[in-house]
């Protein structure tokens, strides 16, 4: 086996690269742009190094310009025209599993016939990928996901056999629509054929097709690589093209493969049906240096789409080198707009022509995934793919609606007029409970994991100091501890823990660390291996309880009217029998659990970096978690107690039916979305977990799916006057956004048609006051944006600079955004 080349593109994703679309809705035709006058060959200037593809390019808004231009340079000088189509010219129907499409232009009609095959896994509508003439990519990478594949037949608009002289050809199919394009060559046509079919499949819809037409994927090999590339770069519509072993007059550059000593397939020695025959009459030899284009721009007007090249150095003729040169060139266009993990070349030797060798099966089964699956998960989570699905763009959503929309949440929670977060002096901020008049461990550290998601870097480390300062134990008993509630000017309302902070905090410090290393000010990494070193068992000896901070008393603050343990005590974040996270580390709250603290992945998180000499402890306490859900979860509704016992079990008396502690209601509006994450991350309880999505949102559907109420007795029964569980002043059952949020977020581990509802519930959900005048900012706006970011893919595992994420794809295809 030989490699000679491996452009596997390792550039980081720039600030905003999330905003250039991966795929689009309508053939571009380029009619806009469209160069209309054309400068003789004879006349035009001699360049003898490859043209520069971003000419006039500032930014992405000039990109679609200059793309048109190539698309005009290339169909004049190089294959001819691609003649527009009009949509009452198309007409589309289903025979059984095979689409037929009708172009009629006059009098003369073209009739594609292309026969779908479905995977027999998955829910449609499916991606798919469509071969030209055939699918040379072994069938093991398609086989156990939700892609379907069919072949475009080129026979049907234009005969592969069709040799000799333009002029001299038959009637074929394409030549009766468009008689005054004889002299086109056979890939243009081939383009605009390939156009017609995705025009009958929009035409139909995915009702009647079951295809996702927003991920076509199109892929061929030798010619039919060509004829992939140039359907690819001529038609916008196709997310993921795959050019396998395409030669010359495909991804090669004409003027690196004329500078070969090898007898390879150059603009003289090409197959002169596939182009225009004046193309070898004018850029012969040497006058190879006038072409005002070259085969990099072909390659780059896919972008910002995505491109695989394939190559196979044991076939000298294909002019892999060429295709090196071609590779080098283009990959800048996507560098330039910060997605170059949307281009790949890979030339690999050891295998027969058009015979993928499974050392690149990894990569290429990394780019459909990707590119046509939106990254979803099956058996492995984020921590070993590095992917993630975008379930907006799934359901139809455009990337750019879906950068919009999280950009608005986003800024509601930040920077909107019920923004929750305050920024103080040159370097401190809080989140606020607004209608509690507080700050409070929770959202300081939802805000710093939602930063560092974000990479903002400036709102993580003002969140950071104010907590520190205001909130952190420097000394005593509680050291590395924090008070889970302060007033807005720092002071503490009670000393105690909510050990749900500190889990949010170490681990978004770790995530910082990895983002952002541990030099610049703030060594993150060292904060929150102190914090854990804190939080291990120790002694002390409890204050007497006072009345706490908003009705709760004791030392965690939650300790309500019970009694108070005597003498010297141990304090803890991690049960040391259970290795279940406590409700507060001391005292009464040692003694239960809240299910909505328990997200593994952040264990799985520690134990990966914390550095603490505890990592299969923390893999311990993982899996103790998981453990613990299927017990406190009821198996009919999916519905979680707001707090139980470690075993699972309903509390009695402080827990019970008396004040609700048994029911669930805002706490537990988190265990959806906790379970989705570490399904996303971890997929180490991949069925159990995929189950309860379901049955959760089964259960709330049935109770209406703008319906359903944010407080129920665990069997589904309505909760009854105290057991109510009041907030601002309101004690009163509500359709919540915060749990319309989180409901929708377990859409990642479901299949069921109900999915789409919950997703479209959120995407639709205004956060505005309810009739009465309730309006939760904080809770509410905190949990709405979770849940988008983990439905549009950017609630991710942070690794460390320069890591690869992705074991499936080595030689690091796609490193992680650095948003």
């Amino acid at each position: 086996m030989k490699r000679i080349f491996c452009l596997l593109s390792t550039v980081l994703l720039l600030t905003g690269a999330a905003a250039q679309p991966r795929v689009y809705d309508q053939e571009n035709t380029g009619a806009k742009f469209a160069l209309k006058k054309f400068v003789s060959p004879n006349k035009l200037p001699i360049i003898r190094e490859l043209p520069d593809a971003l000419e006039g390019v500032r930014d992405f808004n000039d990109w679609e310009r200059r793309r048109n231009e190539i698309g005009s340079l290339i169909q004049h000088y190089g294959i001819g025209t691609k003649p527009t189509v009009k949509p009452s010219q198309v007409k589309a129907r289903m025979d059984g599993d095979t689409i037929i499409v009708d172009v009629t232009v006059g009098k003369e009609t073209l009739t594609l016939k292309s026969h779908l095959q479905y995977p027999t896994t998955g829910q449609p509508p499916y991606a798919l990928m469509i071969g030209t003439d055939m699918i040379a990519l072994p069938r093991q990478l398609f086989q156990g996901r939700p892609i379907a594949t069919t072949t475009f037949t080129s026979a049907q608009v234009n005969d592969y056999k069709q040799f000799g002289q333009h002029k001299d050809r038959g009637e074929h199919h394409f030549d009766r629509l468009y008689p005054k394009l004889k002299d086109n060559g056979a890939y243009v046509e081939w383009a605009w054929g390939m156009s017609r079919l995705i025009d009958g499949l929009q035409q139909l819809g995915p009702e009647v097709t079951k295809i996702d037409t927003r991920r076509i994927g199109v892929t061929g090999c030798s010619y039919a690589g060509k004829m992939a590339l140039y359907c690819g770069a001529f038609d916008e519509r196709i997310a993921l093209t795959v050019a396998q072993e395409p030669g010359g007059g495909g991804a090669a550059a004409w003027r690196a493969s004329h500078e070969s000593k090898e007898n390879v397939e150059d603009l003289d020695k090409t197959d002169y049906h596939w182009f225009l025959e004046s193309q070898r009459e004018n850029f012969h030899g040497d006058s190879v240096y006038r072409l005002p284009y070259d085969q990099h721009e072909l390659c780059a007007m896919v972008c910002p789409r995505a491109l695989l090249l394939l190559g196979n150095p044991d076939y000298v003729w294909l002019t892999d080198p060429a295709m090196q040169v071609s590779a080098d060139a283009a990959v800048k266009v996507w560098e330039r707009f910060g997605i170059a993990d949307r281009f790949g070349c890979d030339i690999i030797g050891g295998h027969g022509h058009c015979q993928l060798p499974q050392v690149q099966w990894p990569l290429v089964q990394a780019y459909i995934d990707r590119f046509l699956l939106d990254g979803k998960p099956w058996t492995q989570g984020g921590f070993e793919t590095g992917r993630y699905r975008n379930l907006f763009a799934e359901i139809g959503y455009s990337r750019e609606e879906v950068d919009k929309k999280l950009q608005e949440v986003f800024n509601d929670v930040f920077y909107g007029p019920n923004k929750v977060y305050f920024e103080v002096g040159d370097s401190m901020g809080y989140v606020s409970d607004i209608k509690n008049h507080d700050a409070r461990t929770e959202g300081m550290s939802y805000g710093m994991m939602i930063a560092v998601q974000m990479n903002k870097k400036d709102i993580f480390d003002r969140l950071w100091r104010w907590s520190r300062k205001y909130m952190q134990h420097q000394s005593g008993s509680r050291e590395g501890y924090f008070a889970w509630s302060c007033r807005t000017d720092g002071t503490q309302n009670s000393q105690g823990a909510a050990s749900d902070g500190e889990l949010y905090f170490i681990t978004s410090l770790l995530f910082a660390s990895n983002q952002w290393g541990d030099t610049t000010g703030i060594n993150y990494k060292a904060e929150a291996q102190r914090i854990l070193n804190c939080t291990m068992p120790k002694e002390y000896t409890p204050e007497p309880r006072g009345g706490g901070f908003g009705g709760f008393g004791g030392f965690g603050g939650f300790g309500g009217g019970q009694q108070q343990q005597q003498g010297p005590q141990r304090m803890f974040l991690i049960d040391p029998e259970t290795k279940l996270i406590t409700f507060t580390p001391d005292g009464f709250g040692q003694r239960y659990t809240d299910p909505s603290y328990h997200i593994p992945a952040f264990y799985e998180v520690w134990a990966k970096w914390a550095d603490d000499g505890r990592s299969d402890y923390w893999r311990e306490c993982a899996q103790k978690s998981r453990e613990f859900l299927h017990k406190c979860i009821n198996d009919t509704t999916g519905l979680n107690p707001d707090n139980c016992n470690y075993d699972g079990s309903l509390m009695a008396g402080f827990g019970g039916r008396r004040n609700g502690g048994s029911n669930f209601r805002y706490d537990s509006w988190r265990v959806p979305m906790n379970i989705a994450l570490d399904y996303e991350w971890s997929c180490a309880d991949r069925e159990w977990q995929q189950q309860y999505g379901e049955k959760i949102q089964n259960f709330l559907y049935s109770q209406g799916i703008n319906d359903f109420v944010d407080q129920y007795r665990v069997d589904g029964t309505l909760p009854e006057g105290n057991e109510i569980l009041g907030a601002g002043g309101f004690r009163k059952l509500r359709h919540s956004i915060g749990l319309v949020a989180t409901s929708a977020a377990a859409s990642v581990m479901c299949s069921h048609e109900k999915s789409r509802e919950f997703i479209e519930a959120l995407w639709n959900a205004k956060h505005v006051p309810f009739e009465d005048g309730y309006f939760d900012a904080y809770y509410d706006g905190l949990l709405r944006l979770f849940a988008f970011m983990h439905l549009s893919g950017n609630y991710r595992v942070i690794f460390p600079q320069g890591a690869d994420p992705n074991q499936q794809a080595p030689r690091g295809m796609f490193p992680r955004a650095r948003r």
